[in-house]
């Protein structure tokens, strides 16, 4: 299954109707249990706190659905992966199912707080018809993340080794990083964090899909438990 990281072309009426009580109708906290009794077949368990679900909002445009439970804490991620969309080296189509996303995530939520398109520096695939190849290496990223302020914890332990600052960067230095972005105040549904990504297999693949995760507020406490026995 690929883990990380949402492929299609929605009409904003229906992502508002899917993500009006929760993201596909999952809310933060929820325990193990009452994911069962919302979702359309019983959850699988795929490792750790990950379970593979059928929410009970679905769209077609999405093919795998994975939710996080802490034992003590509830839902506290869930991620959602898109239909392979077939493209070229590119990725005309993969971009256009990308920003149509984003554009309706923006309806819903506001503006993303970070846009991210760019190249290494140092990548020899430069022209636009290595997109895909570069998509592949991680030469290239492409993606929108919205946070709430609140979320500045779980940014600095997304961004340690984020290809928008350098590699070998200090603490300080990416905590100053962070302290220019513009915050969002608060996001609804105990959202702390929204992510859209553009993904591919391979360097060699032409097809991509799109990745949307939402982080709830209490990852924190999750994060802080897991801490706690050192």
């Amino acid at each position: 299954m690929r883990y990380v990281g949402v492929c299609l072309l929605l009409c904003l009426g229906h992502i508002s109707s899917i993500f009006a009580s929760g993201p596909f109708g999952i809310e933060m906290g929820m325990s193990l249990a009452e994911v069962e009794q919302v979702c359309k077949s019983r959850p699988k368990h795929i490792g750790e706190d990950a379970y593979e679900i059928v929410p009970p909002k679905t769209n077609h445009s999405f093919t795998e659905y994975t939710v996080w439970i802490d034992p003590d804490y509830g839902v506290y991620w869930l991620k959602a992966i898109g239909k392979n969309i077939y493209t070229n080296g590119y990725g005309y189509e993969l971009k256009s199912a990308f920003n149509d996303l984003v554009r309706n995530i923006r309806n819903i939520y506001g503006e993303e707080n970070i846009s991210i398109n760019g190249l290494k520096s140092d990548s020899h695939f430069a022209e636009p018809k290595h997109f895909m190849y570069t998509l592949g290496t991680g030469e290239r990223r492409l993606g929108a993340i919205w946070y709430e302020k609140k979320a500045q914890d779980i940014l600095m332990n997304a961004f340690k080794d984020s290809t928008l600052v350098k590699k070998n960067a200090e603490m300080e230095e990416l905590r100053n990083f962070i302290d220019t972005i513009a915050f969002n105040e608060g996001l609804p549904g105990n959202i702390s964090v929204i992510t859209v990504e553009c993904k591919t297999d391979s360097p060699l693949s032409k097809i991509g899909y799109v990745i949307l995760d939402y982080t709830f507020s209490n990852t924190l406490l999750v994060e802080q438990k897991a801490n706690s026995v050192f």
